[in-house]
């Protein structure tokens, strides 16, 4: 009498996995920002300091995303500075 014993120390399989789940959304995103840098294609104009800038609006719009997230790392380390002392 043999038993056909199974391999029980492999992990259960599942239907989605983090790994899949993180490559989904890293697609999504991925399609996110090329359907948003098609669609602000189009040229503007940005009047600075007596100087007209003409670029593509997807190009500004990055620029002050680029500006805020930096702002944004900056202010609260000189804010802890302050308090430290």
């Amino acid at each position: 009498m043999k038993q056909d014993n199974a391999d029980t120390s492999a992990p259960p399989r599942t239907f989605l996995t983090w790994a899949k789940i993180k490559i989904m959304i890293l697609i999504m995103v991925a399609a996110l920002i090329a359907i948003m840098i098609y669609q602000n294609w189009g040229q503007v104009e940005t009047t600075i300091l007596f100087t007209k800038i003409s670029m593509p609006r997807v190009v500004f719009v990055s620029i002050w995303l680029f500006l805020g997230f930096l702002i944004g790392l900056i202010v609260p380390g000189i804010f802890r500075r302050r308090r430290k002392t």
